[in-house]
């Protein structure tokens, strides 16, 4: 007598279920594993000091732009300082 296989037992309807079943908890298992590697891997590099390349490029356009403010001021204040001469304290003043 030949053995009935799950076709026999099961619809269609019902293997195709199972099987949709399956792939979306495969999906699940592979989307939590994903985000348990990668917070495994930012500990790594935080603990070493490194930081995200978003971050670090974050961060060296806010230094450029603080550059060039800097370098604005001291400018302006140069400039300011050459108008204006100053002035002398006399002695009898800073006592």
């Amino acid at each position: 007598m030949k053995k009935p296989s799950l076709a026999d037992l099961l619809p269609l309807s019902d293997l195709t279920q199972m099987a949709s079943g399956a792939a979306s908890a495969l999906g699940d298992v592979r989307g939590e594993m994903r985000t348990m590697m990668q917070s495994q891997i930012e500990k790594a590099l935080a603990k070493r000091g490194l930081v995200a390349r978003e971050d670090f490029d974050a961060l060296e356009a806010r230094l450029a732009k603080a550059i060039v403010r800097i370098e604005e001021l001291e400018s302006r204040l140069a400039e300011a300082a050459a108008a204006k001469p100053a002035k002398k304290v006399s002695k009898a003043a800073k006592k």
